[in-house]
């Protein structure tokens, strides 16, 4: 998909994705997280959606074409 990306996207999305496919495999190498761990980074707002930085880099993307 990241492939795809980079024939059709900017270098912004590329990169985004990217940091997404490296988090998540970087995720399955790290011990689980407690409940309490889990609770403290949903109230930080902190590593609890690893695709929020994607995602609205194209959703940005996407109404900069819709303007044109």
């Amino acid at each position: 998909m990241i492939s795809r990306m980079r024939a059709m996207s900017s270098p912004t999305i590329v990169a985004r994705a990217e940091r997404v496919l490296l988090e998540t495999t970087d995720a399955y190498f790290k011990p689980n997280r407690t409940v309490p761990e889990l609770r403290e980074l949903i109230k930080n707002g902190t590593g609890v959606d690893p695709l929020k930085d994607f995602a609205e880099a194209v959703r940005e993307e996407r109404w900069q074409f819709a303007d044109v």
